[in-house]
């Protein structure tokens, strides 16, 4: 497609990745302040959708799954160290954060040692009452099966037969979803890693598409799926989502070529590097004031929930910065 005014270049979302991730952990941060009581103005509480920041981390890793395994030499040779590789860069800072805390938590509730396995091998997840930490209980299996999905999208060359693949692969996560005890939202997010991988070839290649018509289509439903029978259980952020990434990746771009050096762009890069760490930081920071109930001002609830959820966030972001680069350190040892 020529280049246009309404032609969007999906490579953008390639360029800003790490700045997305960074948004995409901000919006997570800011929308769970709600659960420790944090109330904002009702313009700012509309603007602040955590599960679009949630939507956003499962399509990039999509596409850097994608990214990643297209990059192997020989696949059935080399793909031994691309899940040692993967799993480790992911379960190092989990397990670095996961342990003390599930320690704690677990004594302090009188578990067993049983309890805190099961927790920590995020097993807990998959039955009631589906304790742990859900996104990485979910992107291990996905881990797990994307060479799989890559390799079946290698040897389908067809576009239709790519596309008949990804839809079947949907359609399965959604009825998993409405059948389990889970939450089906998990699983409508987590659809968005498979999204990742089967546009990752079109993101690679900077192909262009139209953004007015893409918005046109989906961005009505965010507002009328409510009143559609068969659209009530679908989450409607899903519907909020391609604009969102529309008019980050150009406002990110705009940005990098107005002002060079702005605070936005490197903000988010900052916090992008360490994402994973944040993301699990605050929610384990977060849900240790809510297990102790701990409370400044008892007699300004309020307030006392701003001051405490801003230490949460101080304490979340020099927290993960140590890990991240404790992670990389034994990363570098392991020689992943």
């Amino acid at each position: 497609m020529k280049a246009t005014f309404t032609s969007f270049n999906l490579g953008l979302i390639s360029k800003y990745k790490v700045e997305l991730m960074g948004l995409s952990i901000i919006l997570i941060v800011l929308g769970h302040a709600r659960a420790s009581g944090v109330v904002y103005p009702f313009f700012i509480d509309k603007l602040i959708i955590a599960s679009l920041g949630t939507i956003c981390f499962f399509l990039l890793s999509g596409m850097g799954m994608y990214y990643s395994l297209s990059k192997l030499s020989s696949f059935k040779k080399e793909l031994l160290h691309w899940y040692k590789r993967r799993y480790t860069r992911l379960l190092v800072p989990y397990l670095i954060l996961s342990i003390p805390v599930y320690a704690i938590t677990i004594a302090y509730n009188g578990g067993s040692f049983i309890d805190f396995i099961l927790r920590i091998t995020t097993i807990s997840f998959w039955y009631p009452p589906h304790e742990g930490m859900w996104f990485i209980a979910m992107i291990i299996p996905l881990y797990l099966l994307s060479p799989i999905v890559f390799w079946l999208t290698k040897k389908l060359k067809h576009q239709w037969s790519q596309f008949v693949l990804y839809v079947a692969i949907l359609i399965v996560m959604i009825m998993i979803g409405k059948y389990s005890s889970l939450d089906d939202g998990y699983f409508y997010k987590a659809i968005f890693f498979f999204i990742g991988m089967w546009i990752a070839p079109c993101i690679k290649d900077g192909k262009r598409i139209n953004w007015p018509i893409v918005i046109l289509l989906t961005l009505p439903f965010f507002v009328i799926a409510r009143y559609i029978p068969i659209l009530k259980e679908i989450p409607r952020v899903i519907f909020l989502f391609p604009t969102f990434l529309f008019v980050t990746c150009a406002g990110y771009e705009y940005l990098s070529h107005r002002y060079n050096k702005n605070i936005v762009s490197r903000l988010s890069d900052f916090i992008g590097r360490i994402s994973l760490e944040m993301y699990l930081a605050h929610v384990y920071f977060a849900g240790l004031l809510l297990q102790f109930q701990v409370s400044l001002f008892p007699e300004f609830p309020l307030l006392s929930a701003y001051i405490q959820y801003t230490v949460v966030v101080a304490l979340s972001l020099l927290c993960s910065i140590y890990v991240n680069r404790l992670s990389k350190r034994i990363m570098k040892s392991l020689n992943v």
